[in-house]
């Protein structure tokens, strides 16, 4: 939980509204959760519809990660409903 107490800090946003989840399971194994797909269609329900995404493990160029998180979540966001990503 280092980083959601880093992105909480740096953020300077209350804890409440920071959400950490976790993307690119592989396959049917079972991974490391809430996964962010998840989280994401959730939001929009709950009246979130503006959001701000960071990925601080990530600190070497993974162009696959960013794809995924820049592309395919900012769609599935906005899919749901999200105005914002």
């Amino acid at each position: 939980m280092r980083n959601h107490k880093f992105t909480t800090a740096v953020t300077q946003a209350p804890t409440a509204k920071i959400r950490t989840s976790f993307q690119s399971r592989l396959g049917p194994t079972k991974w490391i959760e809430p996964y962010t797909d998840y989280v994401l269609q959730e939001l929009v329900p709950q009246g979130i519809k503006r959001i701000a995404v960071a990925s601080p493990s990530f600190t070497a160029d993974c162009l696959e990660t960013l794809e995924e998180i820049k592309l395919r979540y900012a769609e599935l966001f906005k899919e749901q409903g999200g105005e914002f990503f």
